[in-house]
């Protein structure tokens, strides 16, 4: 008796179910696993921002320093890069 097999073609075309199932479930997890590092990078630098608010609020005379407003700027700025990338 013969049996039709279909080309090999077809299996690249259409690959298993549970292939297409693995890659969604992968997906998915590295997805979350981004919305959690997001939200912790968001945490951190909202943190970091308040704590230099309230220190600034008390001591202005160090935050006026060259040396100081060079550091912070950089320091917001890599924030600010990493948030947007």
């Amino acid at each position: 008796m013969w049996l039709w097999r279909p080309p090999f073609y077809l299996g690249v075309l259409y690959p298993h179910p549970n292939a297409l199932f693995s890659a969604a479930s992968i997906l998915v997890s590295l997805l979350c696993f981004t919305g959690m590092l997001a939200r912790f990078h968001n945490l951190m630098g909202n943190d970091t921002i308040h704590s230099l608010e309230i220190i600034s609020r008390e001591i202005t005379r160090i935050f006026c320093r060259s040396a100081m407003v060079d550091r912070i700027a950089a320091m917001l700025n890599y924030f600010l890069v990493h948030l947007v990338k």
